[in-house]
């Protein structure tokens, strides 16, 4: 199954892929990918622990953090 399957993030295991997946570790990392996401015109999810949160099986269209 691929990495970008966001059931693998979330606490309720329910979520298609996400067009794009990013890792960050630092700050930096953070500034550049939401600052790439924008300049793409592109959706963007901040994902932190992943509690509290349904995802589509359709998945999301756009970059998840």
């Amino acid at each position: 199954m691929p990495e970008n399957l966001l059931a693998h993030h979330t606490t309720a295991r329910v979520g298609g892929p996400a067009s794009t997946w990013i890792t960050v570790s630092t700050e930096d990392q953070l500034t550049a990918a939401i600052a790439d996401a924008d300049a793409a015109g592109t959706p963007l999810l901040v994902l932190a622990g992943g509690s509290n949160m349904l995802v589509s099986d359709a998945g999301f269209p756009g970059t998840v953090v």
